[in-house]
């Protein structure tokens, strides 16, 4: 395919390599928000706590509020870009997050810079939700499922040198990383340049139904995918550390293996792309629960290392999965409000995650408890699949 625009659906040129890359680069701003400033967490802490006794609070708040703010207002994002367009709403939403996300250097109340989060949520949520739509409109079949796979792939490999990144800066000072915002603001040239909105002939919105018996089901499995896909990034630290292993080195090691993991679980989706979508996620879902209970296993190091592999695999194959047939069902006019509600649903599976395991654990007494919990529902969820598959194979054979 070659990288200009086209007359069909409003584009002079098949898109290509280019707007692939481009859009897929843009889901760097929702790694961006978190990662960058883990680094520097203590030392803002540090920096407030002389002035504010809940500095603590404030500055962790300040690392979520993006997350929740993405949870919150990606449904009405989506529905702001089917009645404007997609190509507008990105590029100023680029500007516009460039441009608070810089501005906690030069902010002195903590009060303020945490709001400054919660706004940062609402640009980050309108620049994933077009970019992701933007994908749906350019790509169909195959193609569609190439530009997905490799906006997951961005997002896995990205997460070691934005952590890398922020620590770098924050040696200098702990606002110095928040400057790094500022680089998104340079992809709107590139965003001018190569993206154009997707023409397409009007239909009446009175006419046309959200077709939610086709996709909440789906909806429903990306909240699961993102409360199990983070369980190994974020409780693996404390497992092991749990364990008497408190190398920051060797506790890298085990969440290294689940990003490269993965990253190679989205690549490989693109093999099965073509087999039944239960089939699918029956297949991610029983890697996630195995790898889970591997994780727990004897407290033998290296089989948890095997069991982060397993996760990581599965997760990275279902990503793709799911978003595929959610982009599937979606007419043009209803695609941005469609993955807008993608975006709200596995969003508040990520922020809302982390609190779920924290209940578990008040219930059982124990992580490796609640890690089991957590595995048992991915491998009942593995079932569920394969029991929609023999439905839907059983309802097509009739």
């Amino acid at each position: 395919m070659s990288d200009g625009m086209n007359e069909t659906g409003g584009l002079r040129t098949a898109p290509g390599t280019s707007q692939g890359i481009l859009l897929g680069l843009l889901s760097l701003v929702s790694v961006a928000a978190s990662v960058l400033l883990a680094p520097v967490l203590p030392s803002m802490v540090a920096h407030f706590a002389p002035l504010d006794p809940h500095a603590e609070t404030k500055v962790v708040l300040a690392m979520m509020a993006p997350a929740l703010m993405v949870a919150v207002s990606s449904s009405f994002v989506g529905i702001l870009i089917d009645k404007i367009g997609r190509r507008s709403v990105l590029i100023v939403s680029l500007l516009l997050y460039g441009l608070i996300g810089i501005s906690p250097a030069f902010i002195h109340d903590l009060n303020i810079l945490v709001c400054s989060r919660f706004l940062l949520g609402i640009f980050e949520a309108a620049i994933m939700v077009a970019s992701t739509t933007l994908i749906g409109d350019y790509f169909e079949g195959k193609e569609r499922q190439k530009w997905l796979i490799m906006q997951t792939v961005f997002v896995a490999v990205s997460g070691i040198p934005f952590i890398l990144i922020g620590g770098v800066l924050g040696q200098l000072h702990w606002n110095v990383p928040f400057y790094v915002y500022g680089v998104f603001i340079l992809a709107i040239p590139a965003a001018l340049t190569l993206l154009r909105e997707p023409s397409h002939r009007p239909r009446d919105d009175n006419s046309l139904a959200f077709p939610w018996r086709d996709v909440i089901g789906f909806y429903a499995i990306g909240l699961l995918v993102a409360i199990l896909f983070l369980i190994v990034p974020i409780q693996l630290p404390f497992l092991l550390t749990q364990r008497g292993i408190t190398s920051p080195l060797t506790i890298s090691v085990g969440n290294m293996a689940n990003s490269f993991a993965i990253l190679v679980g989205s690549i490989y989706f693109r093999r099965r792309a073509d087999h039944p979508v239960w089939a699918n996620f029956a297949f991610a879902f029983a890697f996630i629960g195995v790898g889970l209970l591997l994780v727990v296993g004897t407290g033998n190091f290296w089989l948890t290392l095997v069991g982060a592999v397993l996760s990581g695999l599965g997760g990275g194959f279902i990503l793709p999965a799911v978003v595929s047939e959610i982009l599937r069902h979606l007419p043009f006019e209803l695609r941005g409000r469609g993955t807008g509600r993608w975006q709200t649903s596995y969003f508040a599976g990520s922020f809302g995650g982390p609190l779920i395991v924290l209940g578990i654990t008040s219930l059982t007494g124990a992580l490796e408890s609640t890690l089991i919990v957590m595995a048992l529902v991915s491998l009942a969820s593995a079932l569920a699949s394969l029991v929609a598959l023999y439905k839907v194979r059983t309802v097509s054979q009739d």
